[in-house]
């Protein structure tokens, strides 16, 4: 009798849980971003510091009834020196994060995200004679707002203005700060 009630009871429970996923359940999205460098002072983009440049990004993950997305992804980032076009910043992130989507049945519907992981950082320059690499392995969050509209059934663009940040920077501490802004193409699967 017990085994009976609790095959019924797992029935339900799937019944009630293919309600709440009746939409796509998988998603991916490429982005592409304006990335500009605002703190500390000597890499904002002046006569001294780093050029604003794209910076790329690409996730997979699970959305979860519409009303919150679970993802992992990673990015590029490239930031040349303007004292010599040689120097550069480059940073790799991979995190994983989360996305709460406020009314996502609206058409343009707004949300939040948070993510977290690290970056490979590198510092690439030529003091004189030979090329120097300086590689750390640097934490990495991220936090922002976005607007999405809802294209299609199974699209959604997406406008959104972030906020990462690059710490444990192994030459001088403490963080860099990034101001983003671009668009994504999320497709549900």
């Amino acid at each position: 009798m017990k085994r009976k009630i609790s095959i019924v009871f797992l029935f339900l429970i799937l019944a009630f849980a293919a309600g709440l996923y009746a939409d796509k359940l998988v998603f991916t999205e490429a982005g592409l971003s304006y990335g500009k460098i605002f703190s500390p002072a000597k890499f904002a983009n002046n006569s001294t510091g780093l050029y604003d440049t794209a910076i790329f990004d690409a996730k997979v993950g699970l959305d979860l009834c519409k009303w919150a997305d679970l993802y992992i992804g990673g990015a590029f980032d490239f930031f040349a020196d303007r004292a010599n076009l040689q120097n550069h910043y480059s940073f790799f992130p991979v995190f994983g994060g989360v996305m709460v989507n406020i009314m996502p049945d609206w058409m343009i519907y707004p949300s939040v995200l948070f993510e977290y992981g690290c970056a490979i950082s590198n510092h690439y320059f030529v003091p004189v004679y030979t090329a120097v690499n300086t590689p750390w392995l640097a934490a990495y969050y991220n936090y922002g707002i976005c607007l999405n509209w809802n294209v299609a059934d199974i699209a959604v663009l997406q406008f959104s203005v972030e906020r990462p940040a690059i710490s444990n920077i192994k030459n001088n501490g403490g963080e860099i700060h990034i101001i983003k802004t671009g668009f994504a193409w999320k497709i549900f699967y």
